[in-house]
């Protein structure tokens, strides 16, 4: 900022557009000055800026889109180049040069939706309900990021939810029902304060439902019938709902008498057990109930060094909160590459606030790599899980096997990403023959996940107490050392 209210383009332009390099590069080698009078003044200059850089990415993401499509040709005025506004693409809702709707219901599309969807930061409406896409495969990582409504029913998506939902913070629609969805629902759904109605039925979803369900205050309608949930129905206790159905489950325990005054409850099919309303003790995770079961072939992740991650969780530190982590594209996860023109104008990063990991000498993931390297955290990949998150096996497409703890939210005494940071420093500096190194770790979207070696021969757990044969008495002492050498 210059004296005299005068603000040079070449000294902040990158503090208000969040596409710093554009800016420079097109206004700020002029030499250009704005007298700026008021705030009001510069969030107009802030607003039209990024409306003018916005529109390229956009497009790119709907030439992206039409050749994931498999260049369907129902689509009128579709193609790989143009102006989608300009020339009335079919199915496209524009305002001024902006893309703001897409719409192509019942149209018998196949293919997916590619990979950068989230390009388009001013679409608020996706509706892509009855068409053949996905063809078992999960819904892209990367959706647009200000959606109002989201509808991708009747269509062939397999896997879970992406964590990006989980920042949609204006969501009001979620419709993802008659899909193939498998798999526990994360607790990805704090941030949907204002999200009234969501359709999960006729999937093959299971688990317990997430307890950031209860922050769904604005929560009118909720359709889950027809999946394989278990656990009970407590975290929706406290919610206004006038429509409620969870019929063709596993649920178990009582109904809360609130949710009994519903007009629109269906409840059939389940294992409702008679007695007094337990709404008031919330479900107990998977984890609390059964910390020490065994899942498949087993690994020893973290051994004692685990038990150090554990410790330093429940340690406050001073390090500043950010806001979140800048998102590492991943590179090996794009299928299908239809480039157009210069796309790497529009990879350019929101602005945070950033934390050095620079003296981290480990691997950062991102969640989509994860995802996708675990089919969606299925239970087929998942090993164990503890108190402090469930174990799965990683398995990469170069053939590389890793272990990966999902470490649980509320196991963390500091939601700081700082904090998280400060952990993973602290870990990744333990040498020892008798501990696990850390491989990686994952800090995107609310999640924290820890990467090891995979161990193909179990845990020590298992080893006790579930192995066919036994260990000797000299090979039990021999790990009690080992484990007290890992502890001095």
């Amino acid at each position: 900022m210059r004296r005299g209210g005068k603000l040079s383009l070449s000294d902040g332009w990158e503090n208000g557009t969040g596409e710093g390099g554009r800016g420079r590069h097109n206004l700020g080698h002029f030499g250009l000055h704005l007298d700026l009078r008021s705030k009001s003044e510069l969030r107009f200059w802030r607003y039209r800026s990024q409306r003018r850089f916005h529109a390229p990415c956009a497009t790119s993401a709907l030439y992206v889109l039409f050749g994931s499509l498999n260049s369907a040709p129902q689509l009128s005025g579709w193609k790989q180049s143009g102006d989608p506004c300009g020339e009335s693409w079919q199915g496209i809702t524009c305002s001024g040069s902006s893309v703001t709707a897409i719409k192509l219901s019942s149209l018998g599309l196949s293919g997916t939706l590619g990979y950068n969807m989230n390009q388009m930061a001013l679409l608020e409406e996706l509706d892509m309900n009855q068409n053949n896409l996905g063809n078992g495969n999960l819904i892209p990582y990367n959706l647009p990021p200000n959606l109002l409504r989201l509808d991708l029913s009747n269509n062939q998506f397999g896997g879970s939810i992406p964590y990006s939902v989980s920042h949609m913070a204006k969501l009001e629609l979620l419709n993802l029902a008659h899909n193939q969805l498998r798999g526990h629902l994360d607790d990805i759904f704090q941030g949907l304060s204002k999200l009234p109605t969501m359709d999960m039925s006729y999937n093959s979803l299971n688990g317990t439902l997430p307890q950031s369900f209860r922050s769904l205050t604005s929560f009118t309608n909720l359709y889950l019938e027809n999946n394989q949930f278990t656990g009970t129905i407590n975290a929706l206790a406290n919610l206004t709902l006038q429509s409620l159905n969870v019929a063709n489950n596993h649920f178990n325990g009582s109904i809360p008498n609130r949710l009994k005054g519903i007009n629109n409850l269906q409840t059939d099919n389940n294992d409702w057990s008679s007695g007094t309303d337990s709404s008031s003790q919330p479900n107990q995770s998977p984890s609390a109930q059964n910390s020490n079961t065994g899942h498949g072939s087993g690994v020893r992740v973290g051994g004692i060094a685990g038990g150090v991650a554990e410790k330093e969780m429940n340690r406050t530190s001073s390090i500043f909160d950010i806001e979140k982590l800048p998102s590492l594209p991943p590179p090996s996860l794009k299928p299908h590459h239809y480039k157009s023109f210069d796309e790497d104008d529009c990879s350019s990063k929101l602005i945070t606030k950033k934390v050095d990991v620079t003296s981290i000498k480990s691997t950062i993931y991102s969640v989509a790599d994860l995802q996708i390297a675990t089919d969606s955290f299925s239970e087929d990949n998942l090993i164990r899980e503890g108190t402090f998150g469930r174990v799965f096996k990683v398995e990469f497409d170069d053939g590389k096997i890793l272990a990966m703890k999902k470490l649980n939210p509320k196991s963390l005494l500091s939601k700081s990403t700082g904090d998280f940071i400060d952990l993973v420093t602290n870990i990744s500096l333990l040498h020892h023959t008798n501990l696990t190194e850390l491989v990686g770790y994952c800090s995107e979207y609310g999640q924290r996940m820890l990467v090891y070696d995979f161990h193909k021969n179990g845990s020590l757990y298992e080893l006790l107490h579930l192995s066919d044969e036994p260990l000797s008495w000299n090979a039990r002492i021999k790990i009690a050392l080992g484990a007290a050498r890992a502890l001095e």
